[in-house]
Formats: structure tokens, C-alpha cells, sequence
């Protein structure tokens, strides 16, 4: 059958036909995106499926998907860029003059150590 589909940031794939099928109706459906089968070959698996009878419905079912998937996969990134963000402040800023004297230290300390 001839399809066409949308694609997300995570490979899933939201098809429409672009021909009746025999009862003549238009399907469409959600696919996702699998690499964890044999041999590490990457296949699809059908989540949610629908017939509709005119091809644009379908198209725009899955328009739908897409967008509200889109939409998710924004709040994630831009929850993880704000946790890495968090991180990057949370770390302690150092002149060099102020790493210069810490490794001196550190130097110092060891000499210490092996002199005791």
C-alpha cells in the first residue's frame, strides 16, 4: 500500500494512505520507532490506527498526532536544557589566581605527605 507520514525528533512515524483500500476507506496510523529487535534491526510497531473516508481527514489525524508529539517533545527538551543549566550554575567559578593557589595547595599538601 502507498503511504505517506510525518516523522518526530524520535523517528516515529504517523502514516495516511494515499489509496482506498478495498472497502474503500483511507487508513492512517501511529508507528513507533523500535531498534530493539533481532540482530539490532530497527522496525515499527503500530500503536493507534483509524479509517477515514476522505484521504484529508486522514491526513490531518495525523497532522494532529505529530503536532501534539511535537509539542511534548518541546517540554522535554527544554526541561532537560533548564536541568542543564542548573547544573552549569551550581558549579563553583574560580579566578585563575584562586586555581593557581588551589594547586599550589594541593602540591603543597602532597610534599607533606610523602616528607611525613
Amino acid at each position: 500500500m502507498n503511504y505517506r507520514y510525518f516523522e518526530d525528533l524520535y523517528n516515529n512515524e504517523y502514516r495516511w494512505s494515499i489509496q482506498t483500500n478495498e472497502d474503500g476507506y483511507y487508513t492512517c496510523g501511529m508507528y513507533k520507532y523500535s531498534d530493539k529487535g533481532r540482530l539490532g534491526w530497527a522496525h515499527y510497531k503500530q500503536t493507534k490506527s483509524r479509517k477515514f473516508r476522505k484521504r484529508n481527514m486522514a491526513k490531518s489525524w495525523c497532522l494532529k498526532h505529530v503536532r501534539k508529539a511535537r509539542a511534548r517533545q518541546e517540554i522535554v527538551l527544554n526541561a532537560r536544557a533548564d536541568r542543564k543549566q542548573a547544573r552549569i550554575d551550581a558549579k563553583p567559578t574560580y579566578t585563575k589566581d584562586e586555581l593557581r593557589v588551589r594547586e599550589a595547595q594541593e602540591k603543597i599538601d602532597n610534599y607533606n605527605k610523602l616528607i611525613s
